[in-house]
């Protein structure tokens, strides 16, 4: 699923970094927490779940846009994925449109978004 989600990112102009291990990825993270824009973990993983990887995270740089994936988020109340610093849920099985919106939505606009003129100077 990392390798297909990421896939489809790289296609709309994304670099992505895809880690099934997520204490690996706390450990890529954290030794270089200036390298990433925005991260989508899943809810369940082994080893750590999605909401103790984004706290880990999110302790390391608050702003940083966590989106989570879940296919079950009964127990998950919005005050408690904020403040690990989830903003978005994404809902299993995540269509490859809602993956590119959620995400366009969640990261800062690109120059050729933000600023018109980009071309000219």
């Amino acid at each position: 699923v990392g390798k297909v989600t990421g896939l489809i990112l790289q296609r709309q102009g994304y670099s992505v970094e895809v880690e099934n291990s997520p204490v690996r990825a706390v450990e890529i993270f954290l030794s270089r927490p200036d390298d990433f824009e925005l991260v989508i973990t899943d809810l369940n993983m082994p080893g750590l779940s999605g909401t103790e990887l984004a706290a880990q995270l999110h302790a390391c740089r608050p702003n940083l846009p966590i989106l989570l994936s879940s296919g079950f988020s009964a127990n998950l109340t919005p005050e408690s994925l904020r403040s690990v610093g989830i903003r978005e849920v994404m809902s299993k099985p995540v269509s490859s449109l809602d993956l590119r919106e959620t995400v366009h939505r969640n990261l800062p606009p690109r120059p050729s978004e933000s600023d018109p003129d980009h071309c000219r100077r």
